[in-house]
């Protein structure tokens, strides 16, 4: 008997990394807008009465979105299991939804769909334009309240105790606008500090840390990752997003590639930032200011202290005259660039620098007297100095 033999065929298909070819959708559509009972939640800008949550490979490429139920999708704007904030482009209403309570805030205001929530303070920054600029808003989910934040800015982010956040860099040298990136202590709204000049939009700060993550803009783009503390950087190729994430514990960047469908990236830190910003950058008087702290906004040499505007009894402010009291009320809004027509607090109010550069401020961003704000700690002072001033 012959013995039999036989022939297999292997046919073997090659492995591709590529696999993300195959995952055919509109990255745009798509908009990351929180974590939701351990999903991550996206809207679709085309089909928005609904909303989605990714399916992903083993390469963490987002292969399609499955539609998830959650009432009301169409004006979502911002949801985790805590807060969601629902916002109407057309009708421009903002609601607010908090253990089952909602509640309209900043109606008739266009926002931008980036906002922070910080779950330590409970309250959330909102950025809503003004004129041609953008401004940042606190609700305290606490109290229910809405404070306007004397505070030029947008894509609002927190970490590590601070609110970090970008402004146009605004210089005559430059026919475009580019970022610039702040940061304030929560808390400490009359306080923002300047952190990097010349920045691409698409900036970040990795997970509670001090370090942006951003492309610096001067004789070409450099892709780094910067100190806010120390002020100094590390140069890196590893590409990353604005956009961060978490998913399942971990932190990753969202990447959105052209002809290329949504994946995540895992966010690394630098081992050491050795590099200083010595960039040469927009000359002085070539740049607009936007943000200034309490600190650059001194009067120095007359009888307006810090001390006296923040920490005076009502006993020593009893003292002042009647004339000092309303000098020193319109102090707050001086420092917000408030334009009087009064020739006393003009004469007064004009004799610093950087009050006629907040007033041009306020002109080149079309901000009016009526939408000047100040903080709601100098709030509390003018309402107490008003008061006072009133009784002589």
């Amino acid at each position: 008997m012959k013995p039999l033999f036989y022939l297999f065929f292997v046919i073997i298909i090659p492995f591709s990394n590529k696999a993300q070819d195959n995952y055919i959708y509109n990255v745009d559509n798509y908009s990351f807008v929180g974590n939701f009972d351990n999903q991550l939640i996206y809207i679709n800008w085309q089909d928005q009465e609904k909303l989605f949550t990714p399916d992903l490979d083993r390469n963490l490429v987002v292969k399609w979105f499955k539609e998830i139920n959650l009432k009301g999708a169409k004006t979502i704007w911002f949801v985790n299991d805590i807060v969601r904030v629902d916002h109407s482009l057309k009708d421009r209403i903002t609601t607010i939804t908090y253990k089952g309570e909602i509640k309209e805030i900043l109606n008739g205001y266009r926002l931008s769909n980036i906002l922070a929530y910080s779950h330590e303070k409970n309250i959330i920054i909102i950025a809503y334009k003004v004129a041609t600029t953008s401004m940042l808003a606190l609700y305290d989910l606490s109290s229910g309240t809405t404070e306007f934040l004397s505070l030029i800015g947008k894509r609002p982010i927190f970490s590590n105790g601070y609110l970090y956040f970008s402004a146009d860099h605004i210089c005559e040298l430059y026919s475009a606008y580019i970022d610039d990136i702040y940061r304030v202590k929560v808390g400490d709204w009359n306080n923002p500090e300047l952190i990097l000049q010349n920045t691409e939009p698409s900036w970040a700060v990795l997970p509670n840390s001090n370090i942006i993550y951003a492309d610096i803009l001067e004789d070409r783009a450099k892709r780094i990752l910067f100190n806010a503390d120390t002020k100094t950087y590390a140069i890196t190729d590893y590409a990353g997003s604005s956009t961060i994430i978490n998913y399942k514990g971990e932190h990753y960047y969202q990447m959105k590639q052209y002809d290329q469908p949504i994946s995540f990236k895992k966010v690394k830190f630098a081992e050491n930032y050795p590099n200083k910003d010595e960039r040469v950058l927009c000359p002085i008087e070539k740049k607009k200011v936007i943000n200034l702290s309490n600190v650059e906004k001194s009067f120095s040499n007359t009888f307006i202290t810090e001390e006296l505007l923040y920490n005076s009894t009502n006993k020593e402010l009893s003292e002042l005259n009647k004339e000092e009291l309303r000098i020193l009320g319109n102090a707050f809004y001086a420092r917000q660039g408030y334009q009087f027509n009064s020739k006393d607090l003009q004469d007064f109010f004009g004799q610093f620098d950087w009050y006629h550069k907040m007033v041009e401020r306020n002109k080149f961003f079309e901000i009016t007297n009526e939408e000047v704000v100040i903080s709601p700690k100098d709030k509390e002072r003018v309402e107490l100095i008003l008061k006072i001033e009133s009784s002589k």
